[in-house]
């Protein structure tokens, strides 16, 4: 009797895997959360922002999560969407195409149909920022009384 319980108990304890997601569904989340994505990343301005601010990016993924679940049938949670998201953008990812190593070894592998539009997405956009009107010390002489 004691060993059933303890097979219930870990049979319980495993996760359950969710579904894989296809190309078209990471493709949507992307699209969503370019959509939305000062409210999910933008700095919030004004009295009281910092409280509203999590809550108004939580309200934000779980409106991405019904619009994918609704799509596709799927019952992800905005944490799981919220997560999903950040792998695909992964930096390693998209930098090391963008500036791949040196040396020898096998081509990356190509990127994925939702990586690419990520990757398309992103590519417009400025990497570094420097400062307008800036000064550039070394090209002037200065002289201290």
């Amino acid at each position: 009797m004691a060993e059933n319980d303890i097979e219930s108990l870990i049979s319980a304890a495993k996760r359950k895997r969710g579904a894989n997601w296809s190309s078209e569904e990471q493709i949507v989340l992307i699209e969503e959360v370019l959509k939305y994505e000062d409210k999910l990343f933008g700095k919030m301005k004004g009295a009281g922002a910092k409280g509203k601010h999590g809550k108004i990016k939580e309200e934000t993924w779980q409106s991405i999560s019904d619009r994918l679940n609704s799509q596709f049938r799927n019952e992800r949670t905005s944490d799981l969407i919220s997560k999903k998201y950040d792998n695909i953008k992964q930096r390693d990812k998209i930098d090391g195409i963008r500036r791949p190593k040196t040396g020898g070894g096998p081509p990356p592998a190509p990127l994925t149909q939702a990586e690419e539009a990520l990757y398309q997405a992103m590519d417009t956009r400025p990497t570094i920022v420097g400062l307008v009107g800036g000064i550039d010390t070394d090209g002037t002489k200065c002289s201290f009384y």
